[in-house]
């Protein structure tokens, strides 16, 4: 399989989210149901940066959770030829790349790394779904 796949750092989401928030928070390890909306704002926050010709590659994003890991993902079989194109079009070099839709690029799941700017709001959003869901449970 030549699909693109991104693990979501649940260590880099709990640090970032305890720099922000004072109250305890949950344990991502615990909570897949958790780490699954953080997956999905993840893919929300990173879209418009996945190239977009037909649409396909942006449509077969799909998170895989395994034990305590999460992990965003592109390319499908069952979405086209995408399972192949995804990795061509995150690995392809940004110098000789012909992109179709203004605004995107290739290797966009850097954007969810800790210290870049995607990956803030994504702590902005765990911080408060964390606390929330804590909050239910007392």
């Amino acid at each position: 399989m030549a699909n693109v796949y991104f693990r979501v750092s649940s260590s880099d989401i709990r640090k970032a989210v305890k720099e922000r928030v004072t109250d305890p928070i949950v344990a991502l390890t615990k909570n897949p149901e958790i780490r699954y909306k953080i997956a999905q704002r993840a893919n929300d926050l990173v879209e418009p940066f996945v190239p977009k010709k037909s649409g396909d590659l942006r449509a077969s994003f799909h998170v895989v959770q395994n034990g305590k890991s999460t992990y965003l993902a592109w390319g499908s079989p069952s979405v086209g030829k995408t399972s192949k194109y995804a990795k061509y079009q995150h690995d392809a070099d940004d110098w000789n790349w012909n992109r179709h839709t203004p605004g995107t690029m290739s290797h966009w799941t850097e954007l969810l790394e800790r210290g870049e700017f995607l990956f803030d709001d994504l702590a902005d959003y765990a911080s408060e779904i964390m606390k929330k869901e804590l909050r239910y449970d007392r």
